[in-house]
């Protein structure tokens, strides 16, 4: 997620939604010199293709395309943060097993098998020092201060 908020996914969202409102507000005030019978023809016609269009974006999230940058992105944070990114690849496996491609998670993003896919070159760009034993001990330290 934070891949999508350093590649400006959820800021292309909004412009999105912004020329979608200002298309249906100028239509509207293009309507208006239509006579009342047409005007509520056209309101119900433009008005079900406008759910469609946000109904879409709701039930897709990010495209493909945006996905699979956010995950080559993901990699790289973590390699930045001295996590091993091939972690990924256990996160996306698990999830694989455990998600339902009908609904939620799986419903609004590609396969965990496609992700891991589309990684594959990815992976083979990092050689990143296991750093897990520090953190562990870290983590140990910070929960025995508690």
């Amino acid at each position: 997620e934070i891949a999508h908020i350093q590649l400006e996914h959820s800021l292309s969202a909004i412009k999105n939604s912004r020329i979608t409102t200002a298309i249906t507000k100028t239509s509207f005030a293009a309507a208006t010199v239509l006579t009342d019978g047409e005007f509520a023809e056209f309101t119900d016609a433009f008005g079900e293709s406008v759910e469609e269009i946000i109904s879409g974006m709701v039930d897709t999230g990010y495209s493909k395309i945006q996905e699979f940058d956010a995950d080559k992105n993901a990699l790289i944070i973590m390699a930045a943060a001295g996590y091993n990114p091939y972690a990924m690849n256990d996160m996306l496996s698990l999830l694989k097993e455990k998600s339902n491609v009908k609904t939620g998670f799986g419903k609004t993003h590609p396969s965990p098998e496609d992700r891991i896919n589309n990684l594959k070159r990815e992976f083979k760009k990092f050689d990143v020092e296991d750093t897990s034993a520090s953190r562990i001990s870290r983590f140990n330290q910070v929960m025995q201060s508690l």
